[in-house]
């Protein structure tokens, strides 16, 4: 704001400002959850009470009381960032193996942002990705988790309530078949049996004439 007192000669002023409402309506912001914020220092901002007036043509108008001459901005308490999607790479995995989760996150605001994204087991936090969204852009964030036990879990992403996860036994390395025939006997083939049959009655055959 400027002025062209000094900032020790203002005592206060009434700031009245307008918004326009395709801009709230983008974000899915209500013209109640605008707020004016004005710097207190070089790092902190302070939320300032501020009064929807209503609607003039285009734009939503307001007005807010402040007590000095300083740096203001205008704010929501609806963030711009959102988790629209997530899911599981697989449902069912084995022990010991890694849950792979993949979120989608939008960014509904004009300007770059970073969002931390949470991946919650039961309502405790198990792992976080921090992303940078560009404006009205969107982006993938991945999150992981290792059961230690088999059974099956309950996974989240921020409110997006994943698949149920089955975490089931590793089954080891599978076991190879023999290569000998059936029997408890010494093996041998079946060709190799009828020649010693035959092999016996050619001996008989010649056993039975003249000696």
């Amino acid at each position: 704001m400027n002025t062209t007192l000094a900032s020790e000669e203002v005592d206060g002023a009434t700031f009245q400002f307008s918004v326009r409402r395709e801009y709230l309506e983008a974000l899915g912001v209500a013209p109640e959850e605008v707020t004016l914020y004005r710097q207190v220092d070089d790092e902190e901002w302070e939320a300032n009470e501020t009064t929807y007036l209503g609607t003039v043509g285009e734009y939503y108008r307001y007005e807010t009381e402040i007590p000095e001459v300083t740096t203001l901005a205008l704010g929501t308490s609806v963030p711009t960032t959102e988790v629209t999607d997530a899911s599981l790479e697989q449902t069912t995995i084995e022990t010991g193996e890694e849950a792979v989760v993949t979120a989608t996150v939008a960014n509904r605001g004009r300007t770059a942002t970073e969002r931390t994204v949470r991946l919650t087991r039961d309502g405790d936090t198990v792992d976080t990705a921090t992303v940078e969204v560009e404006g009205n852009e969107t982006t993938t964030a991945t999150l992981a988790y290792t059961p230690n036990s088999t059974g099956e879990y309950n996974l989240s992403v921020e409110s997006t309530d994943l698949e149920t996860l089955t975490v089931e036994t590793d089954a080891g390395p599978a076991e190879t078949e023999g290569t000998g025939t059936d029997g408890d006997g010494p093996g041998f083939g079946v060709g190799v049996a009828l020649a010693a049959l035959c092999g016996a009655g050619y001996m008989l055959r010649r056993r039975d004439g003249p000696v």
